[in-house]
């Protein structure tokens, strides 16, 4: 689940998470990602893994706001 790439339900494109319209960072490297498809609109929401290029950008937001996994 976690692992493989997220796929639109509707037209079955392969979803980059890095462009996200919601993310809920439910531990250190998982989040909750909401996508909408490029090719049919549709929103998709999967727990994923946090790709690396995505992990400085939750630590900060995590220290700005006083979460637990941003005061290391």
């Amino acid at each position: 689940m976690m692992k493989s790439p997220m796929i639109c339900p509707s037209c079955g494109t392969v979803l980059d998470v890095c462009r996200y319209q919601a993310m809920l960072v439910i531990s250190c490297d998982l989040a909750l990602f909401s996508v909408v498809c490029p090719q049919c609109n549709t929103m998709s929401s999967s727990i994923k893994a946090i790709p690396a290029q995505l992990q400085e950008e939750v630590h900060m937001a995590a220290r700005e706001v006083g979460a637990g996994m941003g005061c290391e």
